[in-house]
C-alpha cells in the first residue's frame, strides 16, 4: 500500500484509521442525508459511501491536529506515483499562494485551464468541468476548516462535492500532468464493494442536479475569466479572484 511506498521515498507520513462503512446502516448515521443522496446522485447510498466520505473528514481533523503544518497531503491507501514525486511536491509548494485545494489525481478530462508553470512538464491548472476521484490532494489549514464546517449532511460522494470552491468559499486548483494514480486495490479499506442500486425513477432528479451543479461550476469559473482554455501558457503570474 501506499505507506511502503512513502517509505522507500523517504517520507514522513502519517496513517489515519479509515471509517470502515461494512457494518454502517446508513439510515442510523447522524450527517447521512439518505433521501437527499438519493436525489442527487441516483442511487441509494451504501454504507462504503458514508465510510468513505467520513474517512476524509477523518483525514481533515487529523491534519488539522497539528499545529506545525501548514498543508496536508491526503492519500487514499491505493495510490501510486513516480520516485520524483517528493521533488514535484516542493515545487507545488512554491506555488501555494495560488491554490487552497490541489488536485494530484482524478477522473474524466475535467478541461484544465493552464494558470501557473510548476516545472517543464507540470502545470498548475483550474479544471472547469466535472473531474471526479479524490484519491491524492493537498490541502491548506484554512481549506480543511471550511471542509469541516461545510461537508455534512452527507448527500453525495465525497468526490462529487469537494471541488465545489463557490460552495466552500476557496481556490481549488490541479495539476496537470496528474502526478498520482489510483490503483483500485481490491482490499481498500475505504469503499469496500458497494452494490450500486439504481431506481429509474430518480434519474430525472440526479441528471437535474447534475445540470445545476455544472452550471454553477461554469459561472464560478466564467466570473474568474477561466472558462475558455487558453491557445498557450500564460506569460504573467495569475491574479485572479482568489476564491
Amino acid at each position: 500500500m501506499v505507506g511502503a511506498r512513502l517509505d522507500e521515498l523517504g517520507v514522513d507520513w502519517q496513517r489515519v484509521e479509515a471509517v470502515d462503512g461494512k457494518e454502517m446502516q446508513p439510515q442510523d448515521h447522524v450527517g447521512v442525508d439518505t433521501k437527499g443522496f438519493l436525489l442527487a446522485h441516483g442511487r441509494h447510498i451504501e454504507p462504503g459511501d458514508i465510510g468513505c466520505y467520513l474517512s476524509h473528514i477523518r483525514a481533515l481533523q487529523a491534519f488539522l491536529a497539528d499545529p506545525d503544518v501548514d498543508y496536508g497531503l491526503i492519500l487514499e491507501d491505493d495510490v501510486g506515483f513516480e520516485d520524483d514525486f517528493p521533488q514535484l511536491m516542493q515545487k507545488i509548494l512554491t506555488q501555494r499562494e495560488h491554490f487552497d485545494v490541489l488536485k494530484l489525481s482524478g477522473r474524466h478530462a475535467g478541461m484544465p485551464v493552464p494558470l501557473r508553470k510548476i516545472d517543464e512538464e507540470h502545470r498548475l491548472v483550474a479544471f472547469c468541468t466535472r473531474h471526479t476521484g479524490a484519491a491524492a490532494y493537498l490541502v491548506s489549514r484554512f481549506a480543511a476548516r471550511r471542509y469541516i464546517e461545510r461537508l455534512l449532511p452527507m448527500q453525495v460522494p465525497f468526490d462529487h462535492i469537494f471541488d465545489r470552491a463557490w460552495l466552500f468559499g476557496f481556490r481549488f486548483r490541479g495539476v496537470v500532468p496528474l502526478p498520482v494514480s489510483a490503483q483500485n486495490f481490491a482490499q481498500s479499506t475505504i469503499v469496500g464493494k458497494a452494490k450500486l442500486r439504481k431506481p429509474l425513477l430518480y434519474i430525472a432528479p440526479k441528471l437535474a442536479h447534475r445540470a445545476v451543479n455544472e452550471t454553477r461550476r461554469g459561472l464560478h469559473y466564467l466570473l474568474r475569466g477561466l472558462v475558455i482554455p487558453r491557445v498557450s501558457w500564460p506569460r504573467r503570474d495569475e491574479h485572479d479572484n482568489p476564491k
